[in-house]
């Protein structure tokens, strides 16, 4: 869901009640040189707490996939114009994603907190740190020439530095630095060396989301790609703030290894909660080079072998993570589908040993654990999960329900339901027709389907 209204941005649930994020441009960005791609000034949204919790803060990085050379970073530049620059953003934006909503029927442990959403318009995990721009010419726009910077350093130590100068930042009791995606992988990154801009009496801790990203070289093209590009964006970015226990460790033809968080966790000091998926959608389109299953383009024996060998890697991976008893983790495995969780509208669904992942988090930061146990870990063999669902489709006792645009893949379990319990809120239901299955509006399915329920199958 989003919408703009008089200058105001919404994204989210158009049921939150939350308060607005301003923009703030910080009064010296140009003349610290904090650009985003195409030379605007970067800034970032911030929301005052309330009461109480006015000293306690949410340091949200924004993710959205990296550039790593002249081409990618124009084409970020050009024509995904948002993700590189600040021109035509709004002066308010209010987020209804769970963990930044101000609603506490949504967010109930830090809806009152201070809130801040740096803007991501670097495309190097806030990392990059380069001079001069470079000039080069942009086919798009008749090969009129343009530049491009490469400051997302800059871009995050001049926010919080104009947080600590104006916005109280640094009488902070409580900060959590929190991120999606890339914006995960930039918390894994900055989260140690933000820690120490704050007194040791201030709790800082770290909560990355779909953020860890493993170097798995296969014989896929893509998994190759993402390596070597990885291995490049160090030198392309001349990217700066990487942790200084990680580089220590690493001789400098291997420090591109801490901008892969599969190798950056064990040196991470602050405490982690991490939010993955064993199967992410990202890494099975990116790294495995396949197209995302959905009942048009159903996996073969060998598609599902290679999933499930990522998968193993994935966990081997997550190994640093789930054996250090200051990290928290919420680790799924039964889907394939899913980009992440803390900043969509539904934290509270998806279940693992009876508890959702709102609740997981808050168990864990507040240290209420049941035994201490903070992690939760979904068992699940996915393929025989995949091959399951696929048997009760055929047979037709099993449909599903497109209830977000984009959110049909087949592993969305989540969205299966058994025949005739298609909640009316639907936006098409799978419906076997003339010896195949079609996505049909509910509006055109015929009068004996009934498909009104909002009870679910699974979960």
């Amino acid at each position: 869901y989003q919408r703009r209204v008089h200058g105001v941005q919404e994204v989210g649930s158009p049921h939150d009640s939350s308060r607005p994020f301003e923009l703030v441009i910080p009064h010296n960005a140009a003349a610290a040189g904090a650009f985003c791609l195409d030379g605007s000034a970067a800034g970032y949204y911030h929301r005052p707490g309330i009461g109480e919790n006015t000293t306690k803060w949410v340091l949200w990085m924004e993710g959205g996939g990296w550039c790593y050379s002249n081409i990618s970073c124009l084409e970020r530049r050009t024509r995904w114009f948002s993700m590189g620059s600040m021109k035509g953003r709004n002066r308010q934006y209010i987020i209804k994603h769970d963990f930044a909503s101000s609603d506490p029927s949504t967010n109930p442990d830090f809806y009152s907190w201070s809130h801040v959403f740096f803007i991501y318009c670097d495309g190097s995990s806030f990392t990059s740190n380069v001079e001069e721009p470079w000039i080069t010419k942009a086919p798009i726009w008749n090969n009129r020439e343009v530049k491009i910077y490469l400051r997302g350093y800059r871009t995050l130590q001049t926010s919080l530095d104009d947080l600590f100068a104006s916005r109280q930042l640094g009488a902070a009791t409580e900060v959590i630095l929190a991120g999606h995606s890339a914006g995960g992988m930039a918390v894994l990154v900055h989260v140690d060396q933000i820690a120490t801009r704050f007194p040791k009496s201030t709790r800082v801790s770290g909560l990355l989301d779909a953020g860890i990203f493993i170097d798995y070289r296969s014989g896929s093209l893509y998994a190759k790609s993402h390596c070597m590009f990885m291995q490049r964006a160090r030198r392309f970015w001349n990217a700066s703030g990487l942790n200084a226990a990680c580089l220590a460790a690493h001789p400098p033809h291997e420090d591109w290894k801490c901008l892969f968080p599969g190798y950056l966790v064990p040196f991470v000091r602050t405490p982690l909660f991490v939010v993955q998926h064993i199967y992410d959608n990202w890494a099975v389109k990116n790294i495995l080079g396949m197209k995302w299953l959905s009942y048009n383009n159903r996996a073969t024996k060998d598609t599902l072998s290679t999933i499930n060998t990522y998968g193993k890697a994935m966990r081997k991976n997550l190994g640093s993570v789930l054996k250090h008893p200051q990290h928290g983790a919420f680790i799924s495995a039964c889907e394939l589908g899913v980009h992440g969780e803390i900043n969509m509208p539904h934290w509270k669904r998806h279940h693992i040993e009876g508890v959702n992942l709102q609740r997981a988090f808050s168990l864990w930061y507040f240290k209420r654990c049941p035994g201490n146990k903070c992690k939760w870990i979904e068992e699940c063999d996915w393929t025989e999960e995949y091959a399951r669902n696929m048997t009760l489709v055929d047979r037709r006792q099993l449909t599903a329900c497109l209830l977000r645009p984009a959110r049909y893949e087949i592993g969305a379990v989540q969205q299966f339901r058994k025949i005739g319990t298609c909640p009316n809120s639907s936006l098409f239901i799978l419906h076997f027709m003339k010896d195949d299955w079609v996505w049909v509006p509910p509006s055109e399915l015929p009068v004996t389907t009934a498909h009104v329920s909002t009870s679910f199958a699974k979960r």
